[in-house]
């Protein structure tokens, strides 16, 4: 079984939202300083169908909804990308590429996704941090 570092993984912003038509590589902005963060994963939650016929509880998956995904930044104001996560709380989706580091299939993760929000902390012996909270909405697209 293959093994990979997750070292060298990166994630872009597409500053120009979602709309594919406006995509390329000069609207991609990297998000630098990148601590720790993954791929957004879907969930789904449980729908209690019992009836009267039952003798035991019956369920069946409701909507799959893709799970909040963490980004945790040194915290750098002059990076743009970083910039890009604070601007972009509240405002439309926006294109996330994942490029994972290691692995030939499913390489590339592209997805559109809501900035929740974006905090700063300032810890009285460490360096000051960033966590981002997004939400992707649709689909991932995946290339190798």
């Amino acid at each position: 079984m293959a093994k990979y570092a997750a070292n060298g993984a990166t994630i872009t912003i597409n500053t120009h939202g979602s709309d594919d038509s406006l995509y390329s590589n000069a609207n991609a902005e990297t998000i630098s300083n990148v601590v720790s963060f993954g791929v957004p994963s879907d969930s789904s939650d449980e729908i209690d169908v019992s009836d009267h016929s039952s003798n035991r509880r019956v369920y069946v998956n409701g909507l799959i909804d893709s799970d909040d995904m963490t980004i945790e930044l040194i915290y750098d104001p002059e990076d743009t990308g970083q910039g890009y996560l604070r601007d972009y709380v509240g405002s439309t989706e926006k294109e996330f590429v994942i490029t994972l580091s290691g692995p030939s299939a499913s390489n590339v993760h592209t997805f559109d996704a809501l900035v929740k929000s974006f905090s700063i902390d300032l810890p009285s012996d460490g360096a000051i941090t960033a966590t981002a909270t997004i939400k992707r909405v649709g689909d991932d697209a995946l290339t190798p």
